[in-house]
């Protein structure tokens, strides 16, 4: 039983910050024209991506810390992979991104909506991402 349950948990929807907030909160929410949909969802991504980048830089910096600190050879050699193990995870994750979201954009080639789909997606992943970068690097 705790097997099926904590496999249910795993499928379950994972929702990010802007699919938590409140519809009056959401700044694409009141839009008329497509067009403005789509420049605003694009916005949303940017701050997004923005807010990402300050986040794993941080975590670069603090990781560099760890490495400078480094008392032992075998600190440093794990404090040097764990850094190299994040660009090189990060880096992947860019090019997944990336892939998804132009997968799911595909689904409306020719609509006026594809571009608000794929900014959409990429503000999703993206904050995401900033939460999986939490849940590994914070606190540590």
């Amino acid at each position: 039983m705790k097997k099926f349950l904590l496999l249910a948990t795993l499928f379950l929807p994972v929702l990010s910050p802007a699919q938590r907030a409140k519809p009056d909160e959401d700044p694409c929410r009141k839009i008329q024209s497509q067009a403005e949909l789509n420049q605003c969802t694009e916005k949303k991504f940017r701050t997004a991506n923005s807010q990402l980048l300050k986040v794993y830089q941080g975590y670069l910096q603090l990781l560099q810390k760890n490495l400078e600190s480094a008392q032992t050879p075998a600190a440093k050699a794990q404090s040097t992979k764990t850094l190299d193990d994040l660009k090189a995870a990060q880096l992947a994750w860019i090019n997944y991104r990336e892939a998804h979201c132009q997968a799911e954009a595909d689904l409306y080639a020719g609509g006026s909506i594809q571009p608000s789909m794929y900014s959409a997606c990429m503000e999703t992943i993206t904050r995401y991402r900033i939460t999986q970068l939490d849940d590994t690097y914070g606190d540590k």
